[in-house]
């Protein structure tokens, strides 16, 4: 992605290191005539981007239409004065369902990012995980960005 403000491109690691740290994500996809954007939580491993879902609903149907993808995190945003400090990645990529066991990796890391050290983890996880889709996004394209003080 071809930034406008070269001064304020992030390096790559660091762009990198918000998508791994970050706390949610906006998804925005597009099936038909209308984008659509929404908040997810997500891990960032293996060079993709994980998430969890509904087995059905507007985002799976866009998706399905439609797998490009584009996610946008944004860190460490505040008002200063007349400016706002801030960083922000945005991915694009390819999204796709995954399913059988190859589901059991990214839903262990979800649960390790959300819900660290909370007891009975598996048992949870068995016990919902035929309840929800695991979306995975292979990233094509990251950049980040940030307006810091210097």
């Amino acid at each position: 992605m071809q930034l406008r403000r070269l001064d304020r491109k992030m390096a790559d690691g660091k762009a990198e290191e918000l998508l791994r740290e970050g706390e949610y994500g906006v998804l925005s996809t597009c099936g038909g005539a209308i984008p659509y954007g929404v908040p997810v939580n997500y891990v960032y491993y293996d060079s993709a981007i994980w998430f969890h879902c509904a087995a059905e609903g507007r985002k799976l149907d866009n998706l399905r239409a439609n797998p490009s993808v584009s996610f946008c995190v944004v860190g460490g945003c505040h008002v200063e004065g007349f400016t706002t400090r801030y960083e922000c990645v945005i991915a694009t990529g390819s999204a796709e369902t995954v399913s059988g066991e190859d589901r059991l990796p990214p839903i262990r890391k979800l649960v390790e990012k959300y819900s660290p050290g909370i007891p009975g983890s598996e048992e949870h996880i068995a016990a919902y995980r035929d309840k929800f889709v695991i979306v995975k996004i292979t990233v094509t394209e990251l950049s980040g960005k940030e307006n810091r003080k210097k």
